[in-house]
């Protein structure tokens, strides 16, 4: 281990009080969970998981009846699907996820940097990640790429105890749970391998290994190839730079060279995230491609400190210039993170734009795409009410705006004809507001006459059956189309014991033997 012992538990604690720090944040944040549209997403297919008794390959509850192939990465609908069977309704099961992700990824971090180096490097990286805003929005909006961050640190952990069995199954949960992030992972362990030649051959058999593992789902995904449609993503559309994040890295970049072994691995994750700019921009620039950023500027502020408090042991500065300095820190990066910012055509500076911040803040200079809530409970029931009372089981939901069916589609259980998540096309063209009984249509929000819904009414005799504050809700009678529930693939009882085996020996593994670190 090294020699970086002093103060342990004093580290541990300030850590501690950080992470409970974004436990107190996301208590302030409860009644706008769950908040971003993906999860909706995710929770849809949760719900075709639940209705076909198994994972299925044929997504059938979007793009109905038709339906399109299902090549999202399965382990966070498992997840949700195993809380609604210990009976958490689906959306409290994804309130829950939502809530918890963000503290759960800093203890992740802790735990491991810790582990892997020392207690007080654990803290800068936890007050690094905390401080920066469009970090915890990056992931506590998009789910599944935090949860293979949180599996790929937690297969680094793995690999420097050299336990290639458990790296293996955690690099294969990562790629089971996100394709960029887990691929980025995958990528930062291999360069890391060649920089640091004594885990070349851990790092090599564990990515073999976790990719022949996930190779099931690989070919699964290239059957769907043809149906790619891929897009600019619009989240790419706002980029933010946390000024003291990156100016610190690049100090932390010259400290990690110079100290080599262990810290290849932060070089690696800054290295690995420059092929995925290309298209993620915003994941990679300021959400979970980062992570290699918070590393090294964790590990600059480190290494000023030690700086700091060497001076101070030998008499050269007074100890008030530490707890000056770790003072300033706190203050630098907890409650002011500077950040430049381009929105659309927008450029500027927020001076004061950490989390803790954003928090308090009245009024923002910008909102965030990310940001915004469409967790509007009422609406949506009174909604799934009214289709409740004038619809039957099976009735397809059409909206001239797809994610607002598909957050009715998972208020009242019915499929949609339209599809959230774009990128893969229904297996043949179908007209979609035909073969659904149910439109559900998002009001204009200046009131002015929507001509498109008075032409769709016109074609389809649509009958009006109700309205809330934000939707017009109509019945399509000529339609008689219905959702055609799939056979699922693998059986609800085998996805939960593939997880609890995984999970079983993963533990086994790390538990068993000498708890060697290989430090280098």
């Amino acid at each position: 281990m090294l020699n970086e012992k002093t103060n342990n538990n004093r580290w541990k604690l300030y850590s501690f009080l950080l992470i409970l720090l974004s436990v107190v944040l996301n208590l302030k944040r409860w009644g706008s969970f769950p908040s971003f549209i993906d999860i909706y997403y995710h929770l849809s297919a949760a719900e075709g998981f639940n209705k076909a008794g198994g994972y299925v390959v044929q997504s059938f509850w979007e793009y109905a009846p038709i339906g399109r192939l299902h090549v999202y990465p399965p382990f966070i609908h498992t997840v949700i699907l195993l809380l609604y069977k210990l009976k958490l309704p689906f959306l409290l099961a994804a309130r829950l996820i939502e809530f918890t992700i963000f503290p759960l990824l800093l203890f992740t971090i802790w735990y491991v940097i810790k582990r892997v180096f020392y207690e007080r490097l654990a803290f800068f990286s936890v007050l690094a990640a905390i401080s920066t805003y469009a970090f915890y929005l990056s992931v506590s909006t998009f789910i599944p790429a935090s949860i293979a961050l949180l599996f790929g640190m937690a297969a680094l952990l793995a690999i420097e105890k050299n336990k290639a069995v458990s790296a293996s199954l955690l690099l294969c949960l990562s790629l089971y749970s996100q394709a960029g992030v887990s691929w980025f992972i995958c990528l930062a362990l291999f360069i890391y391998g060649f920089l640091n030649k004594r885990k070349l051959k851990i790092c090599l058999i564990s990515i073999i290994s976790a990719l022949l593992l996930a190779s099931p789902l690989f070919v699964h995904q290239f059957r769907a190839l043809e149906y790619v449609d891929l897009r600019d993503i619009r989240e790419n559309l706002y980029l933010e730079i946390n000024i003291l994040i990156y100016l610190t890295a690049a100090a932390g970049l010259f400290f990690s060279l110079r100290k080599k072994g262990n810290y290849y691995f932060f070089v690696s994750l800054l290295i690995a995230m420059v092929p995925f700019l290309g298209y993620y921009k915003y994941r990679y620039i300021c959400g979970q491609g980062m992570i290699g950023l918070i590393f090294l500027s964790a590990l600059a502020l480190d290494s000023f400190y030690r700086t700091v408090s060497q001076k101070a042991v030998k008499g050269e500065v007074g100890k008030v210039a530490v707890y000056t300095f770790f003072t300033a820190v706190l203050f630098l990066f907890l409650i002011f993170s500077p950040t430049i910012y381009h929105f659309r055509e927008q450029t500027g500076l927020l001076g004061v734009n950490s989390t803790y911040a954003n928090f308090l803040k009245a009024r923002k200079e910008i909102i965030r795409p990310n940001e915004t809530s469409i967790h509007f409970p009422e609406s949506w029931k009174k909604a799934s009410t009214i289709i409740k009372e004038n619809f039957e089981k099976g009735d397809i939901i059409y909206s001239n705006q797809p994610y607002i069916a598909g957050v009715v589609s998972v208020y009242s259980g019915h499929a949609t004809s339209t599809a959230m998540l774009s990128e893969i096309k229904p297996l043949e063209e179908f007209d979609a507001p035909g073969s659904s009984k149910i439109i559900v249509w998002f009001k204009r929000p200046d009131n002015k006459p929507d001509k498109e819904l008075a032409l769709l009414i016109k074609k389809h005799r649509l009958e009006p059956v109700g309205e809330t504050d934000i939707l017009y809700i109509f019945k399509n009678p000529i339609s008689s189309a219905k959702e055609t529930i799939k056979k699922a693939f693998l059986p609800t009882w085998l996805m939960f014991f593939i997880l609890f085996a995984i999970t079983a020996v993963i533990i086994w593994d790390l538990r068993s033997g000498k708890k060697k670190m290989g430090h280098s």
